[in-house]
């Protein structure tokens, strides 16, 4: 009997170790094949439903971030309440299609996050750090790698924009920056610094505006908040990440001036009264939605709301740049949500974000709160629970870091 008690223990490990090599799997190849690796996903998320299934014994407890697994499921049951409640076929039906698939990747995610904070692992820490660091290091290579062959185009995967790999690009980097400062290597200060610089190129390749400004400053914040830093090594480390992006920047000037000269331009033609381009839409779009959202505070169809903005375009033709845009989103995760699903649809949104910061407040997990915030930071100019690829990689990353806490911070609830 006990022989077999092993054999079954032995087999579960087994499972469990290869659903962990599954997600770094698709964190490492997502941005090459998203199609191929979204398939990976749910095939790690079986093998952990499966591991659960086998015995209850797996379990540590049934209390292991239950507060993130239920704001997850409660966002995405908000997105797909809304989509049952509205849906139609109408030239607007991609909308409510992305929501719907964005919805029950959430679930599922809810389901995983559970599972694995509270299923037993023996994962060796070093070993998951350096995959991790390994996995960022690849995105980034491959990224340069194509930006350099074309060099005349903005980088982007066959299922979405340059805009959405940028925000992918990040998350993987406060992932793999995080993971580099567990390290217990002398050299990890220097390794840090030339992944930092790996993350800013790759996202240089995908010119977004957004991106580019945020992306040192998380990685400033990561140093200053990272309990593995010294702080007479932060000094040291933030000058010389600022003096090694400033070179990057120079190699990167063209590319960098070409995007401060646009938005240079766009901001005066809104001041002209002409918002017919990426800044003035986000500023009209933000104007109009507001507004719809407004008029019906308790949520709407895609199909009323953007019959109210039509008619705001029609009495303020300065508006007219958002019409461009209303077969996708707003452009601004609280004025979508709240101009599709109302005041309940920002409360499920503030809950989840509110949600993942004081949790990683409370165990201490960087990794965790950098990818909240800067999912909160870029949210203020593009939504990122949108489209599935997006939504995936956050999943993915949101699961890495719980592992990451798990297996190199041990500070779950079983072991405080």
């Amino acid at each position: 009997m006990h022989r077999v008690l092993n054999t079954r223990l032995k087999i579960k490990n087994m499972v469990l170790n290869l659903a962990v090599l599954l997600y770094l799997f698709t964190f490492m190849l997502f941005y090459a094949a998203p199609v191929e690796m979204r398939k990976i996903y749910y095939l790690a998320g079986y093998l952990t439903f499966f591991v659960a299934l086998l015995g209850c014994r797996s379990l540590t407890s049934w209390k292991n971030n239950r507060d993130i697994a239920g704001a997850t499921a409660l966002f995405g049951l908000t997105l797909l309440g809304w989509y049952a409640l509205n849906f139609t076929h109408s030239e607007y039906w991609s909308i409510y299609d992305s929501y719907k698939e964005t919805g029950k990747v959430l679930l599922i995610t809810a389901l995983i996050v559970f599972l694995v904070s509270n299923l037993r692992f023996s994962f060796p820490a070093e070993r998951f750090l350096w995959l991790l660091i390994v996995a960022g290091l690849a995105t980034n290579a491959y990224a340069i790698y194509q930006g350099l062959e074309i060099e005349s185009v903005r980088l982007q995967i066959e299922l979405d924009r340059a805009t959405v790999i940028a925000y992918i690009f990040t998350m993987t980097n406060i992932v793999m920056l995080a993971a580099i400062l567990e390290l217990k290597s002398q050299y990890r200060y220097f390794l840090f610094l030339l992944a930092a610089l790996s993350g800013f190129a790759a996202i240089a390749y995908t010119e977004t505006r957004a991106a580019l400004l945020t992306f040192p400053v998380l990685i400033i914040l990561l140093l200053i908040v990272h309990p593995r830093v010294r702080k007479k090594q932060l000094l040291k480390l933030g000058t010389a990440f600022i003096v090694m992006l400033a070179l990057l920047a120079i190699a990167f000037h063209q590319k960098l001036t070409d995007r401060y000269q646009g938005l240079r331009n766009d901001v005066s033609q809104y001041q002209d009264n002409n918002s017919v381009s990426s800044i003035g839409s986000r500023l009209a779009m933000f104007q109009s939605g507001l507004q719809a959202a407004l008029d019906a505070p308790f949520g709407e169809s895609a199909e009323r709301r953007n019959d109210n903005i039509k008619r705001q375009v029609e009495k303020k033709p300065k508006l007219t740049g958002a019409l461009d845009y209303m077969d996708v989103h707003m452009h601004n995760e609280l004025i979508e949500n709240f101009s599709l699903r109302g005041v309940g649809g920002v409360i499920t949104l503030i809950i989840f974000y509110a949600t993942l910061l004081i949790n990683a407040w409370r165990k201490c997990n960087v990794m965790q709160g950098m990818l909240t915030l800067s999912v909160i930071i870029y949210g203020l100019s593009d939504v990122i629970f949108f489209g599935k690829e997006a939504v995936i990689i956050f999943s993915t990353a949101l699961i890495l870091s719980i592992l990451y806490q798990k297996i190199v911070i041990h500070k779950d609830e079983n072991h405080e």
